[in-house]
This record gives C-alpha cells, structure tokens and sequence, in this order.
C-alpha cells in the first residue's frame, strides 16, 4: 500500500526521462537510432528498397545531422504503393515475424485507405510505458475507475487500455461513436467515473447533450477528476467554451497517430501545446516544400522517426502533421519538447505566399458565438498556391460576412465565403472532415 501511496504523489510518472538534459537525450537518440536504422534496412523490405534507391546503407550514417541530410523522408502514399505494387497487406514494413506479432489494428484512413499497423508483445510493454506518462500527467492514477470512449474503433485503443493498466486504473471500455453518448453518459454515471477517455468530436457533442439536459456534473459525477480527449485539435474558443461546461473538471489534451503508435500529451489543463516523447521518436520539423528544418517556433511539416518499434520500424515517417515546435524547458519541469499542433499537412492551404492551417481558421470562424462548434470547412483548390482563402460555413449570410471581415483582417490574405448546410459536412467518429479538395 506504501508503494501505491508514493506513486500517487509524485507529479510525473518518469521524472527520469521527462526531465533528462537535451545533450543526454541527444546521446540516447543517435544510440537507439543505430540500432533501429540496422533493424529496419535488414527486416522491412519497404525500408531497404527506400534505401538502396538512395544509394544508402545504414553505416553510412554517422550522426543525427547526417541522418536528416542523408536518409529520404516516406510516407504513407509510398507505403500505398509499395502495397499494391507486391501485395503485401503490410507495405513491406513489417520487421517481425507474424508470431511475434501481439495486435494488428488499423490506421482511421483520415487523409486516404487505411493502413495496417502491427505490434510485437514488446513494443506493447514500451507503448504502455509511453502512454501511462500521458495518462499520469491528465490526472489518472492507481486504483481510478476510468471510462474510454474509444474502445470498439481506433487502433489507439489497445494503446490506451495498456497505459491505463500500466498505472493500475481500471478502464470500463464504451463505444466512442456519438450516437452512442446518452448510453455512454449513463454507463459512466454508474460506474463512478473519476476519468473520462473521449474522442474530441464525442467530447463537444457530449457538452451539448449535458447543456441541453441540464445535468450538474459535480452530482453526476461526485467523483470525476479529468476529461481527457483525443482525435482532434481543439481550438481557443472551443477549449474556453468547454471550461465554461465542465468548470473544476480538468480537460486534457492528448495527440498522436496510430501508424507510429506516437502519444502527445498536455501537461496542464486547456492547455495548446502538448509534450512529445522524444526518447521514444526523433523528431524532425521541416519545412513541407524545402524539406529543410525549420526553427524553433516556426510552422513545419512533422516527420518523426520511432526509435524502438520493433515490428513496423518506420524511418523518416512523414506525419502528414503541421506543428510549431518548442524546446526549451516547460514550466512544468519537463524537458521534452513541445508541439502546437495546427492541423494535418494536406488540410493546409497557401494563399499567395502565406500557409494557412485549419487552426488558424478555427480560431477565428469559432470566435462567433453563433457557429461556436458547427461545421466549417477549408477548401483547398488542386492548384497551390491559390488567390483566395475559401471557406464554407453552416452559418447566415450576416455571420459570414462577419467572419469574412476578421478572417481577411487577421490572416491578411483575400477572402470568399460560401454558405453551406451542416449535413454537406463528412463526420467521422473522432472529427468532421474540415477539409475539401477542389480542382
């Protein structure tokens, strides 16, 4: 009980390695990075293919610098096609045998055909050590009676149960897809929640269904501690909305992909940016048309490298994620950097010379009260860079002249808005599909 009670005190789950110094990590990435080149150009087809087209072999590598200049970045696309190309459902990644392979879920297909994402029984023991930090910082601790949201669809969900488990919280496993809220609510209430789990898209629905019916979290939920959602970013005006909700309930940020099997995490409530483990991952942010590494604190392209995947060891992976980078040490304590996540890549536009993120839209069309969580979308025209920011709203046409003013005002770039019904927009079980691809 003792060991139990002193876990419960301390304030990050491996203070260790969240507060190591940025040269000891640096040792720490090059050594694993080794090995993994190794591992990857010797077991992933996929891999060795990329290299030997680069005229490559892992011992050409001499150091992180020599890394980034050398090695070509992949992505998803190319993973595609290597698929169809042999047929292998793995793309050539897989780097085990199948009989070591513990769990094969599959990527949400968010920017294309999903992907699958295999895991060896060791790479579970280190995800659930990756993800308990997240976890542990959101307020989950040993003995908690935690509810997750995303059980039965997304390829987090293993990863979840096993960070949770790590801690030694006890996750009662719901259905994430809206339709399913009023049934969620009750089961949680039942179940004395002290954490929620959730998709972000559940999470705004699940705020209104409480608005609507009028339910006082504090007798709901006598025992409720923390939300914590992941699936999408959450923009200034949501969060703030949200904090009016759920008042001395702590919401939480978590991110991530299931391809790489990576975990972002916030290490305060309503907080923008989120911690990136990068003793687990390298990685880079480059600029998405020089590929050159962009500086702390400017916009770049995510490319993350996992430094101990063992049955999908991905080199140079393409996150198809936009994010601003921060590395100098959190006021929390942490050393590990920090990202503000402004939307996927391939959701972003440029307007003339300027690249705009779906954040950076967010934020202003979610800065109107009337359109405070409805569907907006982003239209990206085939041709780039393109003379207009376009924007389609579910909103009046005096609310979208409005929001034309500041978004023109704010983002000095020209403007054309276009009234949409809110069924024109795609839902996904974690997020609405805020982007269209227009020729």
């Amino acid at each position: 009980m003792q060991m139990v009670n002193s876990m419960v005190e301390k304030s990050m789950w491996n203070p260790r390695m969240e507060k190591i110094s940025r040269g000891e990590l640096k040792e720490l990435q090059w050594k694993r990075l080794q090995h993994q080149l190794n591992h990857a150009y010797v077991n992933a087809k996929f891999i060795h293919e990329k290299f030997d087209e680069a005229n490559l072999k892992p011992s050409d590598v001499k150091s992180l610098d020599d890394f980034s200049k050398k090695v070509p970045i992949m992505n998803k696309e190319m993973l595609r096609e290597y698929r169809n190309k042999t047929e292998d459902p793995f793309g050539g990644v897989l780097a085990v045998p199948l009989e070591e392979v513990a769990v094969v879920p599959r990527s949400t297909g968010t920017t294309g055909k999903p992907t699958f994402i295999p895991a060896s029984v060791r790479d579970v023991d280190r995800l659930a050590e990756m993800w308990a930090r997240g976890f542990w910082a959101a307020d989950v601790r040993p003995g908690q009676k935690v509810t997750d949201w995303i059980y039965t669809w997304h390829s987090w969900e293993w990863m979840c149960w096993a960070g949770f488990k790590k801690i030694g919280a006890a996750s009662l496993h719901l259905d994430g897809y809206p339709m399913f809220n009023e049934l969620n609510l009750e089961a949680s209430a039942t179940y004395k929640a002290e954490v929620l789990f959730i998709p972000t898209l559940p999470l705004i629905n699940l705020t209104q269904l409480i608005r609507e019916k009028g339910i006082d979290i504090k007798k709901y939920w006598p025992e409720l501690k923390s939300v914590i959602h992941a699936g999408d970013i959450l923009s200034k005006p949501i969060l703030e909305d949200l904090r009016k909700t759920w008042g001395e309930v702590r919401v939480y940020s978590t991110g991530g992909s299931g391809d790489p099997y990576h975990m972002t995490y916030a290490c305060k409530p309503y907080s923008e940016t989120m911690h990136f483990p990068e003793d687990f991952y390298y990685p880079e942010i480059v600029d998405p048309e020089t590929l050159e590494t962009v500086s702390a604190g400017e916009r770049g392209n995510l490319v993350i490298t996992p430094l101990w995947n063992e049955a999908l060891p991905y080199i140079r992976w393409d996150q198809e994620d936009l994010v601003e980078p921060y590395f100098e040490p959190c006021e929390c304590g942490r050393t590990l950097a920090r990202f503000l996540y402004l939307g996927r890549t391939v959701w972003s536009v440029k307007v003339k010379e300027k690249r705009i993120a779906m954040r950076d839209v967010e934020d202003i069309v979610y800065s109107f009260p009337e359109v405070l969580g409805k569907p907006y979308q982003l239209v990206g025209l085939k041709q780039q860079p393109q003379e207009n920011l376009i924007v389609r709203v579910a909103a009046t046409q005096q609310t979208l002249t409005n929001i034309k003013k500041k978004l023109e005002e704010e983002l000095k770039v020209p403007t054309n808005m276009e009234q949409i019904s809110a069924e024109e927009v795609k839902v996904m079980p974690h997020k609405l599909v805020k982007f269209v691809k227009r020729s």
